[in-house]
């Protein structure tokens, strides 16, 4: 999976999901 992949991925998560805790899912700015 490439980079672009794994935090779209994320992003779609977080939307979905807004109440995880940040140590959870990283954000997009971390995985760059």
């Amino acid at each position: 999976m490439t980079a672009e992949g794994r935090h779209q991925v994320f992003d779609q998560d977080r939307a979905a999901e807004p109440e995880l805790p940040a140590a959870r899912t990283l954000p997009p700015e971390a995985m760059r």
